[in-house]
């Protein structure tokens, strides 16, 4: 969902990815050359003031590397709040999302709330994550790997995107009697509420 161009073992991506995790947003380091990742982005994050010719301008979100860098109290955070609210901006306005509120067909997610079919599901913070990944491109199956490096915080296997959505499924199911997460061998998970 958000795209941070540069090399993922930078501290300053590092920290902002890691407290954008924290705060329920997907997000991954990618590369400028990574054309599909960031046409497909709902926000990009640029470092250096220069814009993909992947995105559209307007999903750009510039950031302050010295900011996040920083070991002064409070400057990466306040850097990582103004980012977050920009890159909200974007996926609302861009897209039409909002997360705080967010409704489909058959689930529903406010203040952290989240209900499949009319019931409460008890969803973790990587299944949450896992859950409005897969919201934001309805219809799109994504694979493991996408899944992985958008929603764990750590250099993960594909086995841990496969494990979150069958947890998913499973408590949707157990009070439903539906997934919430559709698989399609080799073709990967897609949002099924």
């Amino acid at each position: 969902m958000i795209a941070i161009i540069g090399n993922s073992d930078r501290k300053e991506i590092r920290t902002l990815r890691g407290s954008l995790l924290m705060l329920g947003y997907p997000a991954a380091a990618v590369t400028m050359s990574d054309r599909e990742t960031l046409s497909s982005s709902l926000a990009v994050v640029s470092f250096d003031r220069s814009v993909s010719p992947f995105v559209d301008s307007e999903r750009t979100v510039f950031a302050d590397p010295a900011a996040l860098a920083s070991d002064e109290p409070g400057v990466a955070s306040r850097e990582t709040l103004r980012i977050k609210d920009r890159a909200e901006e974007v996926v609302e306005i861009k897209n039409g999302v909002r997360f705080d509120n967010f409704v489909s067909k058959c689930y529903a997610e406010r203040n952290g709330v989240s209900v499949f079919l009319g019931e409460r599901i008890p969803l973790t913070e990587r299944e949450l994550l896992v859950v409005r990944l897969l919201s934001v491109y309805p219809g799109r199956y994504l694979a493991a790997r996408t899944i992985a490096a958008f929603c764990c915080s750590d250099p993960v296997s594909d086995g841990a995107a496969r494990t979150t959505v069958y947890e998913i499924n499973k408590k949707a199911k157990n009070l439903t009697g539906f997934p919430l997460i559709k698989t399609k061998p080799k073709e990967g998970y897609s949002f099924g509420g």
